[in-house]
């Protein structure tokens, strides 16, 4: 059985949301490893208008919709309390979710075998795809 996930989402909403907040929510949805991989490691909400490229803009929106469109693959219940970086989006392009080890155990506990994810943007919009292949 396989279980879809799919996000859109606005770069201006992404840019909004990381320009009008702190920098800890940055890193509450994005690891450290996924800020690497856009050499954002040391970029606060202060300067991320200031600092982030185009692409590294598209690439943080591209994450996000992976992000939720995973937890929509995964079917986790709105009772599951999980922080968004325990979804890890890894690459870019050919993109791989990694999950936290509470977030594991939680879904191979329900069947869960692997998850495929693609995301695509424009310049308005990403959207992500997460398929999620169940026993």
């Amino acid at each position: 059985m396989n279980c879809v996930g799919v996000d859109i989402v606005s770069l201006e909403k992404v840019k909004g949301l990381w320009t009008s907040h702190s920098s800890r929510l940055l890193h509450d949805v994005y690891t450290l490893k996924e800020l690497s991989e856009l050499n954002l490691v040391n970029v606060s909400h202060e300067t991320l208008g200031l600092q982030v490229s185009p692409r590294q803009l598209r690439q943080l929106a591209i994450k996000f919709a992976a992000k939720e469109a995973a937890a929509k693959a995964l079917a986790l219940p709105h009772r599951v309390d999980f922080k968004w970086c325990e979804i890890e989006i890894i690459g870019i392009g050919r993109m791989a979710v990694s999950l936290s080890d509470r977030l594991s155990r939680y879904v191979v506990d329900r069947g869960a075998m692997r998850f495929k994810c693609t995301g695509s943007s424009t310049k308005s919009h990403a959207l992500a795809l997460v398929i999620g292949e169940f026993k």
